[in-house]
């Protein structure tokens, strides 16, 4: 309705990429997009947008190590809890959005998470 010219790409329908262009939204859910890593890691995409996003707040986790090895021009992140246990979830996110904004892990625990939860 909003963006007639997008075609919609369910991916859970088609399982393929190979014919991905311009115009073609893909949408898929975080379990198969864990399962299919090597088939979206082939694509640079031209933007990754993640909705509920906090699934990849845990950065060890396989899922959250898949999106943020996704090759895209833009990514964007959309959570309505990016942070519910500790800053490190925060961070998580960030590291998909901007890779290396905030430093790695170790970086980020010294310079933000410590002093915040020291009340500074």
């Amino acid at each position: 309705r909003f963006a007639p010219s997008l075609r919609l790409r369910a991916y859970h329908q088609h399982r393929r990429l190979d014919d991905v262009g311009p115009g073609d939204l893909v949408v898929v859910s975080y379990g198969l997009l864990q399962r299919e890593a090597d088939a979206f890691g082939e694509v640079h995409w031209a933007s990754v947008v993640l909705d509920e996003a906090q699934a990849i707040k845990n950065p060890q986790s396989q899922r959250a190590q898949v999106a943020q090895s996704l090759r895209a021009d833009f990514r964007l992140a959309a959570s309505g809890t990016p942070v519910e246990n500790h800053l490190g979830e925060l961070w998580s996110l960030f590291c998909f959005i901007a890779p290396g904004l905030l430093g790695n892990l170790a970086q980020f625990e010294q310079r933000y998470a410590q002093p915040i939860a020291d009340g500074d």
